[in-house]
This record gives structure tokens, sequence and C-alpha cells, in this order.
């Protein structure tokens, strides 16, 4: 490729000194040729030179991804569970051991609220015990009037497209479809 180039730099200073000729120019066409023909070459050699060596560390790279993802996956999650006085390291029990807390916790409807007694010391108090017991209390009608009349009349639409004021005007039509469908999504959860 060097050597094309000079070939080239030298046609071209002689024929800026002696002038044009058809020796000359045809000499220039085919260091011309020669030199994009070399600087083809050179690209496909760097080419495949690069994509080599992208395949070496590519596969290195890969390696350490799949290694780092796999002591990532085996180092989080539960190994262990400490049930009904008992630690239990039976993996596949515990998913269902904690489904069945959760559905024992959120489906306790004896009292009217959420016996939170069963997540003993796992939960830290924010809040004290009187609003925590009407922030777990189940809906109410009443509740739910209170929710959607302390909507600001001019707030932003809800994904229905309906804003608070359409709740305020309509009440009396719709009261019973609100708080049914409030009182059907509240049971899911």
């Amino acid at each position: 490729m060097e050597e094309a180039a000079e070939a080239l730099n030298s046609i071209q200073a002689e024929t800026a000194l002696l002038g044009d000729t058809d020796d000359r120019l045809m000499a220039e066409v085919e260091c011309n040729i020669r030199l994009n023909t070399a600087l083809t070459q050179h690209q496909a050699l760097s080419t495949q030179r690069n994509c080599l060596q992208w395949l070496q560390d590519d596969d290195r790279n890969s390696k350490f991804f799949y290694t780092m993802n796999h002591v990532r996956k085996t180092s989080t999650g539960l190994s262990s569970l400490l049930m009904d006085g008992v630690l239990s390291f039976d993996t596949k029990s515990i998913p269902n051991r904690v489904v069945d807390l959760f559905t024992e916790l959120f489906t306790n409807h004896d009292q009217g609220t959420y016996d939170d007694s069963a997540l003993g010391d796992f939960v830290l108090s924010s809040i004290d015990h009187v609003d925590n017991d009407y922030l777990s209390c189940l809906l109410s009608m009443d509740k739910i009037k209170r929710v959607a009349f302390d909507m600001e009349p001019s707030s932003a639409p809800g994904p229905n497209g309906f804003g608070s004021t359409f709740y305020h005007s309509c009440w009396d039509i719709i009261a019973l479809d609100v708080i049914e469908r409030s009182l059907d999504e509240f049971e899911m959860l």
C-alpha cells in the first residue's frame, strides 16, 4: 500500500513538473488502481482482524457475564425461612409458605381490619395504631364517597377520561356503580 502511494505521488510530482502526457496519465491511472486495490485489501484484512479480536474478546466477556449472572442469581433469593418456629431449607416450600402467609394476612375479615400480628417484628411501624387501623380497614360506602368528593374539582381527568367534576355532579347517578367497582378492585388485591 505504501509503495503504491509513493508511486502515485512521484507520478503526480513528475506530471506537475514536466506536464501532462499520455504515458504519464496512463501511469497515474495504473497507480490509482494499484493504490485502490491495496486500500481495499488492507480494509478487508483490518475487518477480519477486528472480527477475530472481537470474537475472542466477546467470548471472554460472555464467560465473565454469565459467571457473574450465575453468582448473582444464586446469591439472591431466600435459601431458608423460619416457619412455625422451625428453620426450613426446603426452597420448594418457601414460595408456597410466603403466599399462604399473605393470603391469610389479607383475607382475615373477621374484625373488619387486617390482622398484622402475623408479620411479627418484621415490619417496622412508621405510623401509630390508630392510623394503621384506619388505613387497613375494609372499604365502606362512606369512605369511597369521601375520597371521590375530596378530589380537587380542577384536577386532571383519570385514565377513564372523567375528571372529578363529573363524579361530583353525577354522584347520585353513578354512586352504586363506582362503589361496586371500587369494592371489586379492593377484593382483587
